[in-house]
């Protein structure tokens, strides 16, 4: 699974509608959804974003007849956890010190430290 390039606001889109069904949708129920949301698409444009979807590991396809039903493959939380790990890892080298003291270029304040001691202690 690629997770090291984000989805597009488009593509955010149709997965906080999937995400939020958190149920098989067919091609044609998406494109009447998003048609009815004032998007005026063709299934060629869904079908090219759906497709970019499963090749980013976040979407999963079955065809059951001649209907193709989109399920997510990941949970919203999976997919924010692993862009969030990809961020440190590509800006940091995989260090939350280094992220921290770029947040923070100036003192760190005591009630931030102890809020992260606490957090890190409850690991």
């Amino acid at each position: 699974m690629n997770f090291t390039k984000s989805m597009s606001e488009t593509e955010k889109e149709i997965m906080e509608y999937i995400w939020s069904l958190n149920k098989p949708l067919s091609s044609s129920e998406l494109l009447n959804y998003f048609n009815s949301k004032g998007k005026d698409w063709k299934i060629q444009t869904l079908s090219t974003f759906l497709k970019r979807l499963v090749e980013k590991g976040i979407l999963q396809s079955e065809q059951k007849g001649r209907s193709h039903y989109y399920t997510h493959k990941i949970t919203f939380e999976q997919y924010e956890s692993l862009q969030a790990k990809s961020f440190l890892n590509n800006m940091y080298n995989g260090s939350i010190k280094n992220f921290l003291s770029a947040l923070y270029n100036e003192k760190i304040e005591k009630d931030d430290i102890d809020e992260l001691k606490n957090w890190i202690n409850k690991m």
